[in-house]
């Protein structure tokens, strides 16, 4: 929780999709699969971290 100027509590999450190069990858499926881990940690849990 984050307390704010005008006394107001913001409170937030965050679901996070990683990935790592591999030599034969390109832009579009690293973007692919950092999206497909997002949906995945995003679908599992508040606060989750999904890598492949």
């Amino acid at each position: 929780m984050i307390n704010t100027p005008c006394a107001r509590t913001l409170q937030a999450t965050a679901s996070i999709g990683e990935t790592t190069a591999r030599r034969k990858d390109d832009t579009e499926s690293i973007i692919a699969r950092a999206d497909k881990n997002l949906y995945c940690s995003r679908n599992s849990e508040r606060n989750c971290l999904t890598l492949s």
